[in-house]
């Protein structure tokens, strides 16, 4: 059984497909404009097929475009931090901790306290790992950044939320909305992360280290954003 929402968008496309005079569905998928409709308009035609008339549809699946993650560069996180200062007390050294360490938004407001080490942050709102669906914990070694948004934020008064970071992840999306519309520049959290990961990539960190910082559970994933490397890796080259 569906999901209710599910269902609803389904439908939504099974109505856009009955007014466009129920063409070819092979067609009528390949004519959507963006991958993410042809995904839903073929899964909706799929399922309208199957439950509806008993029939099965051969339309061939879509796969998923795999695109290089973006990325701040030097120049520009710079510039992120230092507008984020207006923006809320907690903001810069919140968007300090997801570049430093590396956390997904849900990871970052999930650390509390006591999670913070002399040497480590453990991150434990993490992915289920595979098979098992258990959370699985990883710890990021405090640097000389991350250290210092943490202490930041130790010393300021007790936020509305009983972390580490003192909001929710709604807040935190909120104040890289206000600085994508002041810099005239992409910020959302996850970007924070994509640098982390890009910028110990650039400097020569081999990927099977960055894979166990990023969490990942396969190399695969690490790999994509070693396409930014290239430069790099075209300089080494040149050294033989």
């Amino acid at each position: 059984m569906l999901a209710e929402r599910t269902e609803r968008d389904y439908r939504y496309y099974v109505k856009r497909w009955n007014l466009d005079g129920r063409q070819e569905p092979r067609a009528w998928v390949a004519k959507q404009p963006s991958e993410h409709t042809r995904r839903c308009a073929r899964a909706a035609l799929v399922w309208w097929f199957r439950t509806e008339l008993g029939q099965t549809l051969d339309v061939p699946s879509i796969p998923a475009t795999r695109r290089v993650p973006s990325a701040f560069t030097e120049q520009e996180l710079a510039r992120v931090l230092d507008a984020a200062e207006v923006v809320h007390r907690r903001a810069r050294p919140v968007l300090e901790l997801l570049y430093a360490t590396g956390a997904r938004l849900n990871e970052a407001t999930g650390i509390q306290l006591e999670d913070v080490t002399t040497t480590h942050i453990i991150l434990r709102n993490t992915k289920r790992s595979a098979g098992s669906g258990a959370r699985v914990e990883r710890a990021i070694p405090l640097s000389t950044r991350s250290r210092g948004a943490y202490m930041t934020l130790r010393a300021l008064p007790p936020g509305r939320l009983n972390n580490l970071i003192g909001v929710r992840d709604q807040t935190v999306q909120g104040w890289c909305v206000k600085l994508s519309r002041g810099l005239n520049l992409r910020v959302h959290p996850h970007k924070f992360r994509a640098t982390f990961c890009t910028h110990l990539l650039q400097r020569g960190v081999p990927v099977h280290e960055v894979m166990r910082l990023m969490g990942h559970r396969d190399i695969t994933t690490t790999m994509r954003y070693a396409a930014v490397t290239d430069e790099r890796l075209a300089l080494a080259v040149e050294l033989l």
